[in-house]
């Protein structure tokens, strides 16, 4: 279990245990009982003992007041509709394959000391990032990006040049062993290619 869900499951159980145990307190603790409702009680009654004094017109017309606000901030805000302009969210150039590819990678990188199909999934999706990354870098259409790297002659580097291979040589290729060491220096090559300006 990761850290991320053992805190989803902890948070809500550790609240659940914490209002039961309170509730029992007070059900069975009078002296907390006392400590902790009877100020919440006796607040309350004076509250009501002094809207009691009040003539029952002035409270009738103050909840008016107040209901006639709101329903005025209301209309405006839907007479007047929101006439900010909505923000523009810039799209980036470089866009993962489908809207799971990163945990996809993430859980294949995991597995693919087990797996075969993982590292072919990693070799799959790194090469569909260096495709985007080369068409943004370049201004070149994707069709054109992809074409550079089947034809074996990017990048300069030979190891980089052998990993984007396995995909053309075939599933098989895609051994277990150095396989983690090749996709550690293909991502850091990706990278650095991506912050060179």
């Amino acid at each position: 279990m990761t850290k991320e869900r053992f805190i989803r499951f902890a948070v809500p159980v550790a609240i659940t245990a914490f209002v039961a145990a309170l509730t029992l307190l007070l059900l069975y603790d009078p002296p907390l009982r006392r400590a902790l409702l009877d100020p919440i009680v006796w607040m309350a009654n004076d509250i009501r003992n002094g809207l009691a004094k009040l003539p029952q017109a002035l409270l009738w017309a103050i909840a008016l007041l107040i209901g006639c606000a709101i329903l005025l901030v209301a209309w405006r805000r839907l007479l007047r509709g929101d006439r900010r302009a909505p923000k523009r969210r810039m799209a980036p150039m470089v866009r993962p394959h489908n809207a799971n590819a990163v945990a996809a990678l993430a859980r294949d990188l995991r597995r693919a000391r087990r797996h075969h199909v993982s590292r072919v999934r990693v070799v799959r999706e790194l090469t569909v990032l260096a495709i985007r990354l080369i068409a943004q870098r370049e201004g070149i259409p994707l069709e054109e990006a992809r074409t550079r790297i089947r034809s074996g002659h990017w990048p300069d580097d030979p190891e980089i040049q052998r990993f984007f291979a396995l995909r053309r040589d075939g599933a098989e290729a895609v051994r277990k062993h150095g396989f983690d060491d090749a996709v550690e220096a293909t991502l850091a090559f990706l990278d650095r290619y991506h912050q060179e300006v």
